[in-house]
């Protein structure tokens, strides 16, 4: 609900977890044009295992190259 509360003011936000196929069915129904409205931002699906540093690094990375920067 955070994460739609923030698109929903405009922001673009990364969901992260480890099942891909969660990811894609959140972000598709919590962050489509109609859920969102007109203000809307964007849900991003972001595959993460919280228990893998290399998983954690390359998922930074990939922001941060995306976005040009990150923030926590």
């Amino acid at each position: 609900m955070y994460a739609k509360a923030l698109a929903t003011n405009g922001a673009k936000v990364y969901i992260t977890g480890r099942r891909p196929e969660v990811l894609e069915t959140s972000a598709r129904l919590h962050g489509s044009a109609e859920s969102l409205g007109p203000q809307g931002g964007t849900i991003v699906p972001l595959v993460l295992d919280v228990t893998s540093k290399d998983s954690i690094t390359a998922a930074v990375d990939h922001i941060a190259a995306t976005e040009g920067y990150v923030n926590m």
